[in-house]
């Protein structure tokens, strides 16, 4: 779980969410939840339809609208893997955004 990131501001947009490495080893896997809000407390992690029971798998995916107007974010990265001598890796999250 990462720690809240501030955007200044409750007039954000959220566009998508892309990572690095962009593949892992078939064996692996990684996928997200996001949560957003405007007063740093109150977590609710999602996937793409706006339910705890979906993740974000696919690099560069869109974020769903109901993120939008939130001045905070945080995610959560879940690694797996099939294969105890393979390791899925993150070395970056960019939850992309402007402000209107």
């Amino acid at each position: 779980t990462s720690s809240s990131f501030d955007t200044g501001t409750e007039s954000t947009s959220y566009t998508n969410l892309e990572w690095q490495p962009t593949s892992q080893d078939p064996s692996t896997a990684i996928k997200f939840q996001l949560a957003a809000n405007n007063d740093n407390a109150t977590w609710n992690y999602v996937g793409p339809d706006g339910t705890a029971s979906t993740y974000f798998t696919t690099n560069g995916e869109a974020l769903p609208s109901a993120f939008d107007g939130n001045r905070y974010v945080r995610y959560k990265a879940y690694l797996a893997t099939n294969n105890t001598a393979q390791t899925p890796s993150l070395n970056s999250i960019t939850i992309n955004s402007y402000y209107w």
